[in-house]
């Protein structure tokens, strides 16, 4: 009895041992949930931060493009074109476009010896500077544009073309457009002008080089205003440009400097006072006050 009894206590005291083994592991795994960081715990994200600069930012255009992801609506680069002259002779050109929401244009016009190319750096002054929209292009026989450059009379065709050409251009006003030229492009001013309409010209050593009478161009845009630039020893320019004192002309102007610079020489002449750029500058910006 006494060994029954012995047996029966070290079966009681094996199954609690049992128990209490069976019940550690749960004890720690429960311990070990607890020490894991939950969602709630981790550190907020930085993300609300980003999110709300990325919404501040998706009203702003980035610059030199626009809200659909295009080009900008005025691209400022320099932009090769193609008109006609009303013989159908194709002329090419080069369109320097405004920043500006509206902006008055000029077409300069090139002498014999050169082409459109030697207005260039006056272009990008005249646009970078003074905010105009700028063509130049090259008369006939010159460069790439067709036909005959002893066409004289056919310049004046494509005097004209330019100058309308211009004012079908984005952002050019039509009713502000001027005309620029150095020795046959400085008759082709005039003359242009007197076939198309514009808000002024200059003509920088003309010499009646198209055919018409300089005086003759004046007298027909009486109310045009008109600046006409030459050297005193540059051969029949001054006189040229005296001519149209006599002409009728409302607002017409003369400059006569000193040496025997011719056309697009004036620009490169040292001593000049004012110098040439500025002078017409100076003749534009007083037309736009006006």
């Amino acid at each position: 009895m006494r060994r029954l009894y012995i047996l029966l206590l070290i079966a009681l005291l094996l199954t609690a041992c049992q128990t209490a083994a069976t019940a550690t592991p749960a004890s720690e795994s429960s311990q070990t949930e607890e020490d894991v960081p939950s969602d709630e715990a981790a550190p907020e994200p930085e993300q609300p931060t980003i999110q709300e600069a990325d919404d501040d930012n998706e009203d702003e255009e980035a610059p030199g493009s626009d809200n659909t992801g295009g080009p900008a609506a005025t691209d400022l680069s320099p932009q090769t074109v193609s008109l006609t002259a009303a013989d159908d002779t194709t002329l090419e050109g080069t369109f320097w476009p405004s920043d500006e929401e509206t902006a008055s244009g000029i077409v300069l016009m090139h002498w014999a010896p050169g082409d459109q190319t030697d207005w260039s750096d006056i272009a990008l002054e005249l646009r970078d500077g003074w905010g105009y929209a700028v063509l130049a292009f090259n008369f006939r026989g010159y460069g790439g544009s067709e036909g005959n450059r002893n066409d004289r009379m056919g310049m004046v065709q494509d005097a004209a073309a330019a100058i309308d050409f211009i004012k079908t251009l984005p952002n050019v006003a039509p009713d502000s457009v001027f005309a620029v030229g150095a020795s046959i492009g400085a008759d082709g001013a005039v003359d242009g002008c007197q076939l198309s309409g514009c808000a002024g010209a200059v003509s920088l050593s003309p010499g009646s080089y198209l055919g018409v009478p300089y005086s003759d161009a004046l007298a027909a845009m009486s109310s045009t205003p008109v600046l006409c630039v030459a050297a005193e020893d540059d051969g029949v320019s001054p006189t040229t440009c005296e001519s149209g004192n006599t002409a009728g002309t409302a607002d017409y102007s003369t400059q006569i400097y000193p040496g025997r610079a011719h056309g697009m020489a004036l620009f490169d002449q040292d001593g000049l006072t004012p110098p040439v750029l500025q002078l017409i500058i100076d003749w534009l910006q007083e037309q736009a006050e006006a």
